[in-house]
């Protein structure tokens, strides 16, 4: 082989060796995004619902995250894994946020995950620690209740929730697990007025899920509600009426607030106090009863077409 010829070889060698480095340098580039836009990434695809990409730029985000910062980067992507269903790396991920900075939001996020585990003692520990640090608000003695329902620990679960419930009686987490757990122990009439105040509170967006089981629920327990009040609810129903179309407004709410009560799965009695709430200008009541409608029987409010 002459010289010219190996001189060749040589530099074709070393310029596949140049295009190999220019492309190895190139690729590295590419996945080398910065912390802030690996963070917008990140926050961009956990609004997007594309929860994947949303770890995948979180966790690089975490790797790089100077201190300041870190906290809110790992409660992210605690997030991010929490909606993709990967509960343990979500609750693993709360427990480093929590080593930073022990707040409410992070020890129930890690309370919820554990929860979604099946480890319901665990998930009471972090509740508790909540409670401890920061009290007994209704939406964490919510939390703890529902790990007892879920260990069949229905009277203290029970006794839990009544507590939330007299913290904050528009919590509508108490106001479902109570109505729910009232359901499970045959108390209709108690669980029947607890959902009702539920559809009154509840945030049909925020809680759509929530607000659908309740529904499955509901209808359920239409169907198992007592003759008796439902006879004894149709009377003062007439009664009211009747009242009404003689104008004695006072006396007419009363007695559809006494039907409401006795049988709170029929929409025509809550549909007579939305009216006479409307003639007598009480806004709060036209707004809290409209919500029971429109949330609780909404093939009947797309009747009377109230929105």
């Amino acid at each position: 082989m002459n010289k010219l010829a190996k001189y060749k070889i040589i530099f074709g060698v070393i310029a596949i060796l140049i295009v190999v480095v220019i492309i190895g340098f190139s690729s590295c580039s590419c996945n080398r995004e910065s912390f802030d836009d690996a963070v917008r990434f990140g926050q961009e695809d956990l609004r997007k619902g594309n929860y994947d990409d949303a770890i995948y730029h979180l966790k690089r985000a975490a790797k790089i995250s100077p201190e300041e910062s870190r906290f809110t980067v790992l409660i992210n992507l605690g997030m991010a894994y929490f909606e993709a269903g990967e509960y343990a790396s979500a609750a693993n991920v709360f427990e480093q946020a929590i080593i930073i900075d022990p707040t409410k939001e992070a020890l129930e996020a890690l309370a919820v995950a554990r929860y979604k585990q099946g480890l319901y003692a665990e998930s009471i520990q972090a509740y508790t620690q909540a409670t401890t640090e920061y009290g007994r608000e209704s939406n964490l003695l919510a939390g703890i209740a529902a790990c007892h329902i879920a260990q069949k620990n229905i009277r203290y679960a029970q006794d839990i929730l009544l507590e939330a419930y007299s913290k904050n009686s528009n919590d509508a987490v108490v106001l479902y697990n109570l109505a729910v757990l009232k359901k499970d122990c045959n108390e209709y009439v108690d669980a029947a007025n607890y959902f009702v105040r539920f559809f009154e509170v509840v945030d049909a967006k925020e809680q759509k899920k929530q607000l659908e089981l309740a529904r499955e629920h509901f209808a359920d327990l239409v169907a198992k509600y007592p003759k008796d009040l439902k006879s004894k609810a149709n009377d003062s129903y007439t009664n009211a009426v009747n009242l009404y179309r003689k104008n004695d407004l006072v006396a007419s709410f009363r007695e559809a607030v006494n039907a409401s009560r006795n049988d709170p799965t029929e929409p025509t009695y809550t549909a007579l106090l939305i009216a006479i709430s409307k003639k007598v200008n009480r806004p709060e009541n036209i707004q809290r009863l409209t919500n029971r409608i429109n949330n609780g029987f909404p093939e009947y409010a797309e009747k009377l077409k109230i929105k």
